[in-house]
């Protein structure tokens, strides 16, 4: 009889459900929160390291040449040095500078500066689809920390290879781990704050990267030694290792996978932490599940869910060639290369107070698209200004703010896309969203770089225009502004229908 009454009395909440109870954004999810603002300063360092370490210093003459007779300095683009023996020419920097100079980097084989910033990229990629499995499959927590472990080995280990192949191949095995730790963080957090909590505790982690490239610039300018800069900026962070104790499993996975024991131990836990009272007779709803695990074909299982799905892949693409196109393009607006860099990256602070602050007073929807469009208009302006001293201060200026709205586009739509996909496939839809991104990264070097010497306005004419377009496929998405997360995709649908209904 007691065993009936006890059973009576229980009550049955979803996730959501635990948070109003325990607090949706308490102590707790502070603290996790600084956690994993912190791990994201080393975890940003690697994504634009190679704009300095990879740089192309000028050339000159050796004294007393014969065959190079040319007087001054020659920038990288000067092709004179090319037909002529490599003894006849120097680098005007040392040979610890770049791995230009390092590995001996010049026309035959400048691909290898461009592959230096693609390969990290494309390694994420490969990461985004094998992680992004084994993160919605297995967990995500052991993901994160495996990845952080290998991410920041093989940022250091870069710096002793012994030649431009093996650099490669360690640039790689980092973009591969990338995933796992970024993206692992930015979904565990979001997964356990309420839904009017998530644009802050998200994109509050792009102040950090923001503070991470404004100290690689900083960094960059007073270390002048690839190999060095590299070293500093991975050695010494293997300390956030020991915070592994203190994260938790996402409580969304571990509801979806019918482990209520573990899930209720973590709500406890944030409960104690936030000085709130768990009720005792609190069960955790079950959750239809149709299949045990999830894969990359569950993302395009029904029309509706891959036009979803591609249309999010194609902005996403956008924003990834875009944003890293401006910032590797920032020696192009004119002015000097520490500084335009610092400048362009310094204004990515207000554009995420700006994300944060819009996602919740218009919805995450206007956000992203909005921005996207005036970012993709201000970098085709860009194209037509002239080189002059007054057409340099406009390019920068237009530059900054053409940057400024790429990055409020692009901090808005990883909550958006979070919040679009159900919690079965959320891992797996964030993981190809980063293989589009990617893509649209991986490109960004030989837009920026490359593009430049068949005509000069041609990488801010194309990173503008994909821009317009990027903003356009974002109308046909969902807000999901004031919507509650769903866990399955069976939950998103009846949702939707719900809401059509409504309106």
């Amino acid at each position: 009889m007691e065993l009936e009454q006890k059973e009576q009395k229980d009550e049955y909440h979803n996730v959501d459900g635990f948070l109003r109870m325990v607090g949706e954004f308490g102590k707790f999810q502070k603290i996790l929160d600084a956690i994993f603002c912190f791990i994201f300063i080393p975890s940003s360092f690697q994504n634009l390291i190679m704009y300095f370490a990879a740089f192309q210093p000028d050339w000159r003459c050796v004294a007393n040449s014969t065959i190079c007779n040319l007087n001054g300095t020659f920038s990288s683009e000067n092709e004179f040095r090319c037909g002529i023996p490599r003894s006849e020419w120097e680098f005007t920097q040392p040979k610890d500078y770049s791995i230009v100079t390092e590995y001996d980097i010049y026309c035959d084989t400048d691909w290898a500066v461009y592959m230096s910033f693609s390969i990290f990229f494309i390694g994420w990629i490969f990461g985004s689809v094998v992680l992004g499995w084994i993160s919605d499959n297995y967990g995500r927590k052991n993901v994160l920390f495996v990845s952080i472990f290998f991410f920041l080995l093989f940022g250091l280990s870069g710096a002793f290879m012994p030649n431009i192949g093996w650099f490669l191949f360690s640039r790689f095995v980092v973009g591969f781990f990338k995933p796992g730790l970024q993206l692992g963080m930015f979904v565990l957090m979001n997964e356990i704050v309420g839904e009017r909590y998530r644009p802050g505790a998200g994109i509050v982690f792009w102040f950090f990267f923001t503070i991470a490239l404004c100290i690689m610039g900083l960094t960059a300018y007073f270390i002048r030694k690839w190999k060095t800069l590299m070293i500093i900026s991975a050695a010494p962070y293997f300390v956030v290792l020991l915070f592994y104790k203190f994260v938790p499993e996402s409580v969304r996975w571990l509801r979806l996978k019918g482990r209520f024991d573990e899930a209720l131990d973590i709500f406890q836990k944030v409960a104690d932490w936030n000085g709130k009272t768990l009720d005792p007779n609190a069960k955790i709803a079950r959750v239809l599940v149709v299949k045990n695990h999830a894969s990359p074909i569950d993302l395009f299982k029904t029309k509706k869910l891959a036009k979803k799905t591609l249309l999010q892949g194609f902005a996403w693409l956008v924003n990834g060639m875009a944003y890293y196109g401006i910032s590797l393009a920032a020696n192009d607006f004119g002015g000097d290369l520490y500084r335009d860099y610092v400048l362009v990256s310094i204004i990515e602070f207000p554009a995420a107070l700006l994300a944060i602050y819009l996602c919740n007073k218009v919805g995450r929807k206007k956000t992203t698209t909005c921005s996207l469009f005036v970012a993709g208009f201000l970098t085709l302006i860009v194209g037509f200004i002239p080189m002059s001293s007054g057409g340099k201060i406009a390019r920068l200026s237009l530059g900054m703010l053409g940057k400024m709205f790429i990055t409020i586009s692009f901090d808005a739509i990883y909550t958006w896309s979070v919040e679009i996909h159900s919690t079965n496939i959320r891992t797996e839809g964030m993981g190809f969203l980063q293989i589009t991104s990617r893509l649209g990264a991986a490109s960004a070097p030989w837009i920026a770089k490359a593009v430049r010497s068949v005509y000069a306005p041609l990488p801010f004419l194309i990173m503008g225009g994909l821009g317009l377009l990027g903003g356009i496929s974002c109308l046909f998405l969902p807000e999901t502004k004031g919507v509650q997360t769903q866990e399955t995709e069976e939950e998103t649908t009846n949702m939707e229908s719900n809401l059509n209904k409504q309106h």
